[in-house]
């Protein structure tokens, strides 16, 4: 009776938090745990962790999202062993959450453990899982072949899933799509996209921060293709929601890097678009110093000075 309820009240959680309801799915978890550590239902307790985690993680806060997957991983390893397939679920996001932070050698670290913990006999939803999070990799080292067909086995291992998770597809989609646009393939890339912000228009809220990735790719493409006032409403969009709930840093920096340029580069762009455009480019520029990305600034320097004059007309001063 206590593990039904336990797991009622996970579900309830989990209900909650997909559709936005925060507070509710904090209540339900937290009953959720204290009913499990009462009754010593670790599984169950992990399983609390993991959505608590995971809900979290979405929503683009990393402390708290650490913290709670943590756990659930510390007590997948104690009753799993540390190569057990249950630990994938939590390794992922921590893994990400370590390279977001500029911790890459305990990213790597932890992606390797999760490649290390695939089997036969491990469910289609963590084979993706850690196809994707291998492909996160490849595409940091600009290994975008080796990321497509990381894709390609995140594709493979949804399609036999019984019941794939459609924002998962969603993502996919905005994943290939950016591995197509990078290697040339623009009309395929483009059709992603659109399938990709269709899917989460669908199955997610509109200031959901998924959304920010194929926006983001959509409006580097049109920009690429000289559509500008096209470019800059997507880019605007996805800018509003990254500044709303600032879940990747180097992400806002780059969608005003994108943007910036954009507005400078446009051939019919006002003198308040340029002064628009420049302020983004300086707050990237200083986004980029605090990462200590020199090569990002540095390139943003070079743009200024090709630009020249153009650039810095109507603008103010800094």
């Amino acid at each position: 009776a206590a593990l039904e309820r336990g797991r009622a009240l996970l579900q309830l959680g989990v209900a909650a938090g997909k559709l936005g309801q925060d507070l509710r799915a904090e209540e339900a978890f937290e009953s959720a745990r204290v009913l499990a550590d009462r009754e010593g239902l670790l599984p169950l307790l992990a399983d609390v962790h993991q959505e608590r985690g995971r809900m979290h993680f979405d929503r683009g806060r990393p402390e708290p999202a650490e913290q709670w997957l943590n756990k659930a991983l510390e007590l997948r390893i104690e009753f799993g062993g540390p190569h057990g397939a249950i630990t994938i679920p939590s390794r992922v996001p921590l893994a990400i959450l370590l390279q977001q932070r500029g911790e890459l050698p305990e990213a790597m670290r932890m992606a390797q453990a999760a490649r290390e913990s695939l089997g036969p006999s491990v469910p289609a939803a963590s084979h993706a899982q850690v196809m994707s999070l291998l492909a996160r990799f490849h595409r940091q080292q600009g290994d975008w072949n080796a990321a497509l067909i990381d894709y390609q086995g995140v594709e493979e291992a949804l399609n036999a899933s019984p019941s794939p998770d459609p924002i998962e597809l969603a993502m996919l989609e905005s994943n290939v799509a950016d591995c197509l646009r990078i290697m040339g393939r623009a009309d395929a890339a483009r059709t992603r996209y659109e399938r990709a912000l269709e899917g989460l228009r669908v199955h997610a809220t509109a200031t959901d921060y998924r959304h920010v990735y194929p926006l983001m790719g959509l409006g580097s493409l049109l920009a690429e293709q000289r559509d500008v006032q096209g470019a800059a409403g997507i880019l605007r969009r996805a800018l509003a929601i990254q500044e709303a709930t600032p879940k990747d840093l180097d992400m806002g920096a780059m969608l005003r890097w994108e943007l910036g340029r954009v507005l400078l580069d446009g051939p019919g762009s006002t003198p308040s678009e340029r002064a628009e455009g420049l302020g983004l480019l300086r707050a990237a520029q200083d986004q980029f110093r605090v990462f200590d990305d020199v090569t990002m600034v540095a390139e943003i320097a070079a743009f200024l000075d090709r630009c020249g004059r153009r650039c810095t007309e109507s603008a103010p001063t800094p």
